[in-house]
């Protein structure tokens, strides 16, 4: 029970008392992951850094209850179920699980030139059997005509799978 105050009383004029107020909502984000890489420093036409690595990602949703609070009785009311069955709302519980697969290189071409270049593969094993892979490569230059200024340009690509939430609609 709620007896810090009145809700009828914070209700506005003119609105329908009944209405069911959203209280709280309860959920469990869970990301677990490992990850492995390799440096190296090397001369090739320049010294060189070489960086690669993977990394194994689970991330999900558990746990999620659906609370209102009742303004008539003051009461709060657990609706997680009767949401889903009546509305098919509810936050879904599921995971996914990533692979990633990165590389990148940064190379001093001489003392006022350096260029990066890389890529990064990822395999979304989705909610709901569905999977998603992206290959991003990168591609950055850096020049130093002085000692005050830096010019620099970088292109790369990045992908974001849709979350839980927008994979099952709930918004």
């Amino acid at each position: 029970n709620v007896n810090s105050f009145n809700l009828i009383d914070r209700v506005p004029q003119g609105v329908n008392q009944t209405i069911n107020i959203p209280f709280q909502n309860q959920l469990s984000n869970f990301n677990y992951y490992v990850k492995g890489g390799y440096l190296k420093e090397f001369e090739f036409l320049g010294s060189q850094t070489l960086f690669a690595g993977i990394k194994l990602e689970r991330e999900g949703q558990s746990g999620h209850r659906q609370l209102i609070l009742e303004p008539n009785s003051n009461t709060i009311l657990d609706v997680t179920e009767f949401n889903k069955q009546v509305f098919s709302v509810g936050l879904a519980e599921e995971s996914r699980t990533i692979y990633s697969v990165f590389a990148e290189n940064n190379w001093n071409l001489n003392r006022k030139t350096s260029l990066l270049y890389g890529f990064r593969f990822e395999n979304y094993n989705n909610f709901g059997g569905n999977n998603i892979q992206a290959f991003n490569p990168r591609i950055a230059f850096a020049y130093l005509p002085s000692d005050k200024w830096i010019i620099r340009g970088q292109y790369s690509t990045a992908v974001r799978p849709p979350s839980n939430y927008e994979f099952s609609g709930i918004k």
